[in-house]
């Protein structure tokens, strides 16, 4: 059965929605993310998780979902767990902009910058 478009995305994306585009990854880059518990932060030295997300596993993490066939990567800095305390745009900007600048020079985009997304 087919799907009905998103009327959102048509504005950002005047092309006809296709379901190719299904297929995605998510990155969470919040150290108290449900769905990976983390696993993309560096160690807070005292066998918690801490703020700092590696970016090599970032990278190698995106670079995985893509061959498995993501057509774009979500990459979230809030997190949407049940009783997750909301953080500031600032906070949020900080988790997320220095990822999309490594996946944009890990994938050839050079720069990047920009946005949020959904967290987990």
């Amino acid at each position: 059965e087919p799907q009905t478009p998103n009327p959102k995305s048509q504005i950002l994306n005047p092309e006809p929605w296709t379901p190719s585009l299904e297929p995605s990854g998510i990155l969470n880059v919040t150290p108290d993310s449900f769905s990976d518990g983390g696993a993309l932060h560096v160690e807070d030295g005292r066998g918690g998780i801490g703020d700092t997300v590696d970016l090599a596993k970032v990278v190698a993490e995106a670079r995985r979902m893509v061959a498995e066939g993501a057509d774009f990567i979500d990459v979230g800095g809030q997190s949407t767990r049940p009783g997750a305390t909301r953080v500031s745009s600032q906070v949020e900007a900080a988790r997320v902009i220095p990822v999309v600048k490594a996946l944009s020079q890990a994938f050839g985009g050079g720069g990047g910058g920009g946005g949020g997304g959904g967290g987990g």
